[in-house]
């Protein structure tokens, strides 16, 4: 099905462009979502009409999500859970929950639909989630989910301040060779200079 863009949808195109999509996916999702109207001759001529309004719009959503952005770019949303000793939660933390903890850090109106989770939160810590508040504008919070306020704070300090990584141990059994081969090579180097003196000593009488 040929369709009118009237916004902005991934990996489809821009707010006016005409593309092409399968039937259901353009009757089961884009129009009833309001994302595009079917590209007929009649649309096109109420499209264009709108077009400068449309746009106008888009632009105003736009500069209204940068402001979001800007409370929640980088933001570490608490949520408190009960979980067990290896810190396995009793259910997961859904799009929904996280919407809901980054609306209440934030003070904005933030919805499931703009959260982004690549697999359900199942465990304590901290866990990266993306935000789209636009189609213009995604960003990166992060949801940190712990058993107490204490827990989520040192949480986010550990996330924040990883400890150094120590040397991996085939780094340091290679390190312990190469000392050796060292210390073998100068011992080697040491005895030959003394059976050197030796005979030159030997020579000398």
């Amino acid at each position: 099905m040929q369709v009118i863009l009237l916004e902005h949808v991934d990996n489809l195109g821009n707010l006016g462009d005409e593309v092409t999509v399968k039937n259901g996916y353009a009757r089961n999702y884009l129009i009833p979502q309001g994302k595009c109207l079917r590209a007929t001759n009649e649309n096109r001529e109420v499209f264009e009409k709108r077009r400068a309004e449309m746009e106008k719009a888009s632009k105003e959503q736009e500069e209204a999500a940068q402001k979001i952005a800007k409370k929640v770019d980088g933001a570490f949303a608490l949520v408190i859970r009960q979980a067990g000793d290896d810190g396995r939660l009793y259910g997961s933390v859904t799009s929904k929950d996280a919407a809901i903890a980054l609306a209440e850090l934030s003070k904005e109106d933030i919805n499931k639909r703009q959260i982004r989770i690549e697999k359900p939160i199942k465990y304590i810590g901290v866990h990266p989630v993306s935000v789209k508040l636009h189609a213009a504008v995604t960003l990166t919070a992060y949801v940190n989910v712990a058993r107490t306020e204490d827990e989520a704070k040192e949480a986010k300090e550990l996330f924040l301040n990883p400890p150094k990584e120590e040397k991996k141990e085939e780094e340091v059994v290679a390190a312990a060779s190469d000392a050796e081969a060292a210390s073998d090579n100068q011992s080697s180097s040491e005895q030959d200079e003394s059976t050197q003196e030796e005979v030159s000593a030997k020579e000398a009488e």
